[in-house]
Formats: C-alpha cells, structure tokens, sequence
C-alpha cells in the first residue's frame, strides 16, 4: 500500500532495483483497478501484471499485461 492508500498485492524487483507489480484476480475477465493505476504511478513501477485463472495472455494497457495463472514465471524471466 502506498502513502496514497492505492495497493497492489505483490511488488517484485529486477537485478537493477526497478519495480514489477502485480495484480492477482479471480475473474476470468479480469479489470485493473483504479487502485493497481494508482500504485503504479506512486510506485514510478514501468511495467505490471494481472494474474488471473484464464488461458490467454494479452495487453491491458501499455506495459501493463494479463496472464494466466500457469504463465506466472514469465513473470521473473
């Protein structure tokens, strides 16, 4: 949770400190919420992902993208 109250529900770093947020939902049409934007923005994170229970994966927004649950590592590739 940032000092703004916007949360996201995990943040992971790269070699050279730099964010990664991620977002896990239960829908299988999952939504970023103005909450995950929020947290982005305080965060300075350049890139996000919404985890979800789904079979696709695909753009929400720019550096910003949906993926299944099973596709999770990519994550730290």
């Amino acid at each position: 949770m940032t000092n703004a109250g916007a949360e996201i529900d995990m943040l992971i770093f790269d070699k050279k400190n730099r964010p990664t947020a991620i977002e896990i939902k239960y829908s299988s049409s999952p939504k970023a919420e103005r909450g995950f934007w929020n947290a982005l923005d305080d965060l300075t994170c350049k890139r996000g992902f919404v985890v979800y229970p789904g079979e696709e994966s695909y753009p929400i927004a720019k550096d910003i993208f949906a993926i299944p649950l099973k596709d999770i590592s990519r994550i730290i590739q």
